[in-house]
């Protein structure tokens, strides 16, 4: 059997993208951050507030986890979302380091 291979174009995705950077995954985590949004405002029905400060409060409530969970997980140009950034630097400051200097001295 004979195999032919071909190029992959830079621009072509192997995923399914909604928006540029913005595929199923994303979708589900933002539609988790939006339902624990809609669960937290639920808290806010029970402060004894006027109506506006109780409604600024219910908004703030649940676009705040929906904003956090979009901020997470969007991909920027380079295609690194902020949660694999963090991931990627909590990896880096556990790795040993070797300094090739004394602090206060010469070698």
């Amino acid at each position: 059997m004979l195999v032919k291979d071909y190029l992959v174009p830079r621009a072509v995705t192997a995923r399914m993208e909604i928006f540029p950077g913005f595929g199923l995954p994303e979708l589900g985590a933002v539609v988790a951050g939006g339902a624990a949004g809609a669960l937290l405002q639920t808290v806010a029905l029970f402060l004894p507030l006027a109506v506006a400060p109780k409604l600024f409060a219910r908004l703030f409530l649940f676009v705040l986890p929906l904003g956090a969970a979009y901020l997470l997980v969007h991909q920027d140009i380079s295609g690194f979302s902020l949660y694999s950034q963090l991931k990627a630097a909590r990896q880096w400051s556990k790795m040993p380091r070797v300094y090739y200097y004394r602090r206060g001295g010469a070698l």
